[in-house]
């Protein structure tokens, strides 16, 4: 296949972006922008990583003594309504703080002729925007990065033609703030609120600038890193005359220096080491500048590739999407997707960032969905789930961090909510790192295991990378601590298990026997799944690297007693410890299904009862109308991977794509109609993050010790290969299918572990270094002993 403009792997549109959620964007991991592509006036949206709402105050509203063993009492007597409502007057908290949109950078170019022949576009392979158009007198052309070696922005303006350009650059701010121009630079003072109330609450002042605790100070600095022609400044804005090109650096730094430390309270200070990243720049050519941000953007990107059909390079993005709407086939365009989501980590999420939130590092509102910030019942979690699969391990570092820093701040949550030891964090985090209940309703905010999800990242990470030093030093501490807060935290129930009490399924609900509408039991399938998880894996843990065993035979023992998942009499999973009432049967949550996936607890292998109540819930929840959100959706094509439902998974890719994305790709989250004024339609990130997921698992699944190649290939892929995925163990593969079938796969063993090989076809093992083959076992499988660094060949024998 031969692409007219090089890249196959671009988006690309024949019209400015009108909105956001049209607008292109560009990332480092800390800095963002959204490239909206007007010519020949325009603006972008840029972001800091860092720059939140919130002072670092600490809020911890601690529950008076004795309340939360009243209301076990209550819920072990089956008073769920009364314990639910002893929980909302006295064991919520305070609301998280939000992601704050930092600036715009304008520009203004003198041009009086029409424009045309107009395309802008985002090339994965470059990491690069580009916008370009015609007029009578020449052409514009418009390039930018986000550069991660430099911590900065550039932008390149080009024009050819008869007339040199003549442009004005700006920089302002939603937030309080002062832009002054200098000779060849603008710099941007402002400062964040000291508390932003979400979006979801109505009330006055909800931006709150307060004298006696102050925000965030920030500065945005815009400089002409380069031109051909003359630099002036006219008030608060740069003009540019004579040019043929003008190349610009925009880079910003924020007071944030940790959760629990003194900010910085002075701008000078911010600005040296804004002085410090110009003079790193400024002696470079733009080629320099360019070729450093590719080759360390392509050391991440081009590790995999994925191969589909044909690219259709020559119609745009929103062409193609309204074709596919309209019930077209354009295989391509779902590695086009599966690619830009990777895109989207590698530009949202780097050593050193923060964690990529709800909008990975993309914000333009003062009061963003939800505060844009890390939901830890399902959306940070989802955020991360294709990391290690998707060959962007490193891009996971950021979150290893935030759940460091939350198991320190976790530790006073743990104390003080639940009179525990060990670390807890409930539903929603944010850049200070709260970890308490906040205000609102127990069905969201009451959510003690929310830690628990959180870290059960770690030991996947071990899994994927084998790395031993990570497992020593990171993930055991965060492991042990949460195994603490487990065994202080469960209570033994009237049956002589030991239950999780109380308990919720992330923001579901059901009837009690008045009628009522509750959410507090105790023991819910997500509860016991994640307690279950967690102890297998700091068992699995303390047989690599030493242990406390006293701890580790308390782990035994709580594995032991826990509640077994529940079939209801409906034949599906239940959600609850009791087969409750459901109130929304079509419910966005799939929290009872968590042993599917992302957990490994359930497979039609080991558990297929348990696999077939699975199935029966979620086709229970798509017919009264589930999977409506595009994080539901994106979730729902791991699960039905996972259960080797085929055809479903591959009906729900297509409904992400048909239904529940923007013209620029980006995940679009409906309202849920929850009653609060100005509810609409939102970027949201998760669903991009879990779509990789999912064709990740449509391709390979790494699972309770096997490697199963092509358990869920769609109908519509019937040619195609895979580069670079990668499996548990510390595997790297390659796929090749042709006809819906195994043709070829390539394994890199980078560890010398033992991999166990299923495929839906007779194949055969070849070792590449000696010719050796391997034949398989009576089960269909093959277990191969590698060695380290050793590559394997797989071909179809049949």
């Amino acid at each position: 296949m031969i692409c007219e403009r090089g890249s196959c792997m671009k988006l690309w549109y024949k019209n400015q972006a009108s909105g956001f959620t049209e607008a292109l964007p560009l990332g480092n991991g800390s800095l963002g922008a959204m490239v909206y592509g007007q010519m020949p006036d325009g603006h972008m949206t840029l972001n800091l990583d860092t720059l939140w709402s919130g002072t670092g105050t600490r809020h911890e509203k601690a529950p008076e003594e004795g309340m939360l063993q009243k209301v076990r009492e209550l819920i072990y007597k089956g008073e769920y309504y009364e314990a639910e409502k002893l929980i909302e007057k006295n064991m919520l908290g305070f609301f998280t703080e939000s992601y704050m949109p930092m600036a715009n950078f304008s520009y203004f170019i003198k041009q009086c002729s029409p424009i045309y022949d107009y395309r802008r576009e985002l090339d994965l392979e470059t990491g690069c925007a580009e916008v370009w158009c015609r007029t009578e007198k020449g052409c514009f052309k418009l390039n930018g990065f986000a550069s991660f070696p430099h911590r900065m922005l550039v932008f390149r303006f080009e024009h050819t033609g008869t007339e040199k350009l003549e442009m004005e650059l700006e920089l302002d701010s939603l937030l309080h703030s002062r832009a002054e121009a200098g000779n060849s630079c603008i710099r941007l003072r402002g400062m964040a609120p000291s508390h932003v109330e979400p979006n979801y609450v109505e009330c006055e002042n909800a931006v709150q600038y307060r004298e006696d605790d102050l925000g965030l100070l920030f500065v945005t600095e815009l400089f002409v890193q380069d031109t051909d022609g003359t630099v002036e400044k006219k008030e608060n804005r740069l003009r540019i005359k004579e040019a043929s090109f003008v190349t610009v650096g925009i880079s910003a730094v924020c007071g944030y220096t940790g959760y629990e430390k003194e900010q910085i309270r002075d701008f000078d200070t911010l600005e040296e080491s804004l002085n410090k990243r110009k003079a790193s720049v400024l002696k470079k050519s733009y080629e320099a500048l360019l070729k450093e941000h590719m080759q360390d953007y392509q050391m991440l990107y081009s590790r995999v590739s994925l191969e589909i059909g044909d690219q259709k390079e020559n119609i745009p993005t929103d062409e193609r999407l309204a074709a596919i709407r309209k019930g077209m086939e354009d295989p391509g365009l779902y590695s086009l997707f599966f690619q830009y989501g990777r895109y989207l980590l590698i530009s949202s999420s780097r050593p050193g960032s923060q964690a990529a939130n709800l909008q990975g590092i993309w914000n333009e509102e003062l009061r963003p969905a939800w505060s844009s910030n890390y939901t830890t019942n399902i959306n940070t979690q989802m955020n991360y789930w294709a990391a290690c699969g998707a060959n962007l391990a490193e891009c996971q570092e950021p979150l290893h961090r935030l759940l460091q820093e939350m198991s320190i701040r976790g530790r006073e949550t743990a104390k003080k909510q639940y009179g525990c030891r060990g670390w807890a964090a409930n539903h929603n985090v944010d850049l200070w790192r709260q970890t308490n209940p906040v205000g609102g309703l127990p069905k969201y905010a009451y959510w003690p295991v929310g830690g628990i999800w959180m870290a059960s990242h770690l030991f996947t990470y071990y899994e994927y990378t084998q790395d031993v030093e990570f497992l020593k030093n990171t993930a055991y501490p965060i492991l042990e601590g949460c195994v603490l807060f487990v065994q202080d935290f469960l209570t033994e129930g009237p049956d002589g298990k030991l239950h999780s009490c109380p308990s919720t399924s992330p923001e579901n609900v059901f009837y009690d026997d008045k009628g009522r509408i509750c959410s507090v039991s105790y023991s819910s399938t997500m509860d016991i799944s994640l307690i279950r998880e967690l102890l297998q894996s700091y068992l699995s843990v303390a047989e690599i690297i030493p242990a406390d065993e006293m701890l580790k035979k308390k782990a035994e023992e709580m594995l032991s007693r826990i509640p077994e998942i529940q079939i209801g009499p409906d034949g599906c999973i239940q959600e609850w410890i009791h087969p409750f009432t459901e109130v929304e049967l079509g419910h966005r949550h799939l929290t009872p299904l968590y042993g599917v996936h992302p957990g490994n607890q359930i497979t039609p292998e080991k558990t297929p009862e348990l696999s077939k109540a699975s199935l029966k819930l979620l086709n229970k929840r798509l017919t009264y109308g589930g999977g409506h959100t595009g994080w539901s959706c994106a979730w729902l094509i791991s699960l039905f991977a996972r259960l080797e439902d085929r055809k479903s998974a591959e009906k729900y890719l297509k409904h992400l794509l048909t239904a529940s994305v923007y013209d620029n790709l980006f995940d679009l989250h409906p309202p849920l109609n929850e009653g609060f004024e100005g509810e609409k339609e939102v970027f949201q990130i998760d669903g991009n993050f879990g779509a990789v997921e999912g064709i990740l698992n449509m391709l390979l699944q790494s699972r309770q010790g096997e490697i199963y190649l092509l358990p869920a290939l769609p109908e519509m892929w019937k040619n195609g290969k895979v580069k670079g995925i990668c499996a548990k163990g510390g595997f790297e593969i390659d796929i090749m299918w042709k006809d819906h079938q195994l043709m070829e796969a390539r394994i890199y063993s980078k560890n010398g572990n033992d991999m166990k090989i299923r495929c839906n076809c007779a194949f055969t093992i070849i070792n590449e270094k000696t010719g050796a083959c391997m034949e398989l076992s009576e089960d269909g499988t093959a277990l191969v002993k590698t060695q380290r660094f050793g590559r394997y060949k797989i071909q179809r024998t049949k």
